[in-house]
């Protein structure tokens, strides 16, 4: 997981975006990134801690 924690917390979000004939993923990494700050503001935690959840989540359901 070269890119852990952020991009791949970034992209298990984009990947439950809807897919769009022609453009694929339209949910940007940057907006990933603003959900995730807004998440971990709502649940008093630091944004590090809930990407690499995220991101160690991601890798228990790739079976990594």
């Amino acid at each position: 997981m070269s890119r852990y924690p952020y991009t791949e917390a970034y992209d298990a979000l984009r990947a439950l975006t809807e897919w769009k004939p022609g453009q694929g993923v339209t949910f940007s990494r940057s907006e990933a990134a603003q959900v995730c700050q807004y998440i971990a503001d709502a649940l008093g935690m630091d944004k590090e801690e809930l990407v690499k959840r995220i991101a160690d989540y991601r890798a228990l359901e790739a079976g990594i």
